[in-house]
């Protein structure tokens, strides 16, 4: 699995759930989420005040679009 050559081999019962998940759905919902932003949440980051940290690819195509993000967070990274 390409998710364990990073931090090693989940534990199995970890491992199960994980690969239970519907891959298929997933993948729907994130596209239906990155297909209908419009863009308008962005006026409201300044205004977070909790610590927020945005975890994204480098090669996503919405990389750019996080890093702007990230640094509209006051407490981002």
């Amino acid at each position: 699995m390409g998710y364990e050559r990073r931090p090693g081999p989940l534990p199995d019962d970890d491992r199960s759930r994980w690969l239970a998940n519907d891959s298929a759905a997933l993948a729907a919902c994130v596209a239906a989420m990155i297909a209908e932003s419009d863009g308008s949440q962005v006026a409201g980051l300044p205004e977070i005040e909790t610590p927020f940290m945005l975890l994204v690819g480098t090669k996503e195509p919405f990389a750019d679009q996080a890093r702007e993000a990230a640094g509209l967070l006051p407490r981002g990274a």
